[in-house]
């Protein structure tokens, strides 16, 4: 049962960051694309639904108007618009659209034709299970993906996140990038405030991650690997760091406990380290694909990741990592010392 339903947008106004006026793009020769906001808003998206319902329905472009309008798509803030160019000028559509848009800004509601559904929603599904796999093994183990939700949005408990999202009413968005999955908008205006004033940042300390990573004692390392990458041996590679300050650095840059994150990070100090000359990183290929005894041993596989932790190192603005003393660091947010080392755009 579809009824129509008027959707007083003055409370969302606040939140909103419409353009004065539409931005129009061209698309190839018959199309024309209305931009309402930069961001997924709901009233861009409401006001995409309202003109493209004007577009049609008032006929203002002559008895011809409407057959000129082959069809439209709205998206979460703006509309696709294909049209006949023999029958229609580009500019008398730009100029319709941006009068319409300039009467939908006084208005204090908006009509739209909806009908209320309950669906019920899964979180252990296979995908969502997948996910989860794929991100412990690969980038950081973590506690279970609800309960990562809810420590972000600093929420108390799983029963409390399912109290937040289904006493909310939302709003069909958009349909796109994966097909058959919506984005929805919450219509309440404390979840708008909510997600509109939070930002998400971890604030876990670099110890704490350090303690819920996990990881290797010192005394389990191969005494080959300590002879190479170890500072108090008599023989390491330039790059060389302290167990501890190479836990670190697999924080900072979000790396996990593969052999691939071992590469990257490896790659990264090495190429960190100024005092690196271009022969040292042959060699030390050598060295860990033949002596370095297994489950450490490096493979041919591992050396894309290793070649970009050697150029990520290099570009980084901070210069000789590993001499750095990380347990000075040891209780400062993890999000805030990649931001004072410069390593956020090197984040996995």
């Amino acid at each position: 049962m579809y009824s129509t339903t008027a959707l007083c947008i003055e409370e969302f106004q606040e939140f909103s960051i419409m353009f004065e006026k539409p931005r129009h793009r061209p698309v190839g020769e018959c199309s024309l694309l209305v931009e309402l906001s930069d961001q997924v808003e709901l009233v861009a998206n409401l006001k995409a639904i309202s003109l493209a319902r004007q577009l049609i329905q008032a006929c203002p472009l002559g008895s011809s108007g409407i057959e000129a309008i082959v069809d439209l798509v709205t998206s979460s803030n703006t509309m696709l618009i294909e049209y006949k160019p023999n029958l229609l000028i580009q500019q008398d559509l730009m100029t319709f659209c941006n009068d319409r848009f300039q009467q939908l800004a006084m208005q204090p509601d908006i009509e739209v034709i909806s009908r209320l559904i309950e669906i019920p929603v899964a979180d252990n599904d296979r995908w969502c299970r997948a996910w989860f796999e794929h991100y412990c093994q690969t980038i950081n183990p973590i506690e279970g993906s609800l309960e990562l939700v809810c420590r972000l949005n600093g929420l108390t408990s799983v029963q409390a996140l399912i109290g937040h999202h289904t006493k909310a009413e939302w709003r069909l968005g958009a349909v796109g990038f994966v097909a058959s999955l919506p984005t929805l908008m919450p219509l309440d205006t404390d979840y708008r405030l909510h997600t509109q004033q939070s930002t998400i940042v971890d604030p876990i300390s670099l110890q704490q991650a350090l303690e819920n990573r996990g990881g290797d004692a010192p005394d389990k390392i191969p005494w080959i690997i300590r002879l190479f990458e170890n500072p108090s041996s008599w023989l390491p590679f330039p790059g060389k760091i302290d167990l501890y300050g190479h836990d670190c650095l697999h924080v900072l840059l979000n790396r996990g406990i593969t052999l691939e994150d071992e590469a990257f990070i490896i790659g990264f100090t090495l190429g960190n380290d100024t005092h690196t000359q271009t022969w040292y990183l042959p060699l030390f290929k050598f060295i860990s694909s033949t002596l370095y005894p297994l489950p450490y041993r490096f493979q041919r596989k591992h050396w894309s990741a290793f070649d970009w932790g050697v150029q990520c190192g290099r570009h980084a603005p901070i210069k000789n990592m590993n001499c750095l003393d990380f347990r000075f660091y040891c209780n400062q947010p993890v999000q805030t010392l990649r931001q004072w080392f410069g390593l956020e755009s090197l984040v996995a």
